[in-house]
């Protein structure tokens, strides 16, 4: 049963994401989610989205982009004419060992989980909801994920 409500999930082909596009579609809302780099993740998660009887629409879409997201936001809205929850859930992360990455890579722009909230200011209807996912893992024992671990620490404290 169909709310006539709509969601964008960033970062809905996979993990945390992809269970908050199914558990919105299951709750009614019409779905649309983006991925980066993993069309065939995307079109498993709408596939079984629909086949829930579900509506979903997967998009392509690089949180660090800002056009990116300018874009994934107005088809959203040009796909099922509303936008009233935005789930900012899609992390950018750089995995390597510290001592193989450039400057760039270990300090990425701190304002990148904040784009995807100030595009939607823009151009979403009032009273959309804006949620903001995030995770860490201060644990991580891997080499490669040093960045990710120390981006991630980072944005938990600056939130």
């Amino acid at each position: 049963m169909s709310t006539g409500k709509v969601a964008l999930v960033t970062g809905g082909s996979r993990g945390t994401g992809a269970a908050i596009a199914r558990r919105l579609a299951e709750d009614g809302l019409r779905v649309a989610l983006t991925y980066a780099t993993s069309p065939h993740r995307a079109d498993e998660v709408v596939g079984e989205i629909e086949r829930a009887r579900g509506q979903a629409l997967g998009l392509q879409a690089d949180a660090a982009d800002p056009n990116a997201v300018t874009a994934a936001v107005e088809r959203t809205v040009a796909a099922y004419g509303s936008l009233d929850v935005l789930v900012s859930n899609a992390g950018v992360a750089t995995v390597g060992a510290l001592d193989e990455l450039t400057p760039e890579q270990i300090d990425p722009p701190a304002e990148i989980p904040d784009i995807w909230v100030r595009k939607l200011a823009v151009v979403a209807p009032k009273g959309t909801i804006v949620v903001r996912v995030e995770s860490n893992d201060p644990g991580g024992k891997e080499r490669t994920r040093q960045v990710y671990d120390r981006v991630k620490s980072s944005m938990r404290v600056a939130s």
